[in-house]
């Protein structure tokens, strides 16, 4: 060991290697490599159990790719910051909660896509058909209006709003079964009182 005066320059050691020899500088490069290589290694482990899992949430398997892809780029941003014992748990609740927001938005864009089709009146053209349409649509609002108000809600927050089960659950504030059950009844009922 060098023995020299406080805040001299220590010698490295010929018998001793370990990260204390090299300069902090390269510290960082070393580390990175070793966090890419656990990552790599997490990705071959768990991805195709991973997309699975997003596709069972979204229903789409290019969705699903993207959505473990995200998860995998927040664990390389947030290496440093999750425990080792974690890492596999955090991704599966990284990909579940990517998954589930994706699906949400994609809820929500049908929704949109529903009330244009059903609640705003058509572009001009052909006057038959703008009539045909007029009359459709005040056949499924009757229908919706014969619904008991707690169906209503059901079936306008999940398609207006594009909210989700659970969240029309806690605004009405019943259990999740209850509010599948009378989107359920709803859609029974409509479908008889449209035929």
């Amino acid at each position: 060991m060098n023995s020299g005066p406080p805040g001299a320059r220590r010698e490295p050691d010929a018998n001793r290697a370990t990260s204390d020899n090299l300069p902090v500088s390269d510290e960082v490069p070393l580390a990175a490599e070793a966090a890419e290589r656990n990552i790599a290694t997490l990705n071959h482990q768990l991805r195709p159990m991973l997309v699975r899992l997003a596709w069972a949430l979204c229903r789409d398997w290019s969705t699903a790719e993207d959505t473990v892809q995200e998860a995998f780029g927040l664990l390389a941003q947030r290496w440093g910051e999750i425990p080792a014992a974690n890492r596999r748990g955090w991704l599966v609740r990284t990909v579940q909660l990517i998954a589930r927001n994706q699906a949400r938005r994609n809820t929500k864009f049908r929704g949109a896509a529903l009330d244009e089709a059903c609640w705003i009146a058509p572009p001009e053209g052909d006057p038959q058909q703008q009539i045909m349409r007029a009359e459709q649509v005040e056949v499924v609002r009757e229908a919706l209006g014969r619904l008991p108000p707690e169906q209503q809600e059901v079936v306008r927050w999940r398609i207006d709003e594009g909210m989700t089960f659970q969240e029309i659950a806690d605004r009405q504030q019943v259990p999740l079964g209850t509010v599948l059950s009378r989107m359920r009844l709803a859609m029974e009922r409509l479908r008889k009182g449209l035929m």
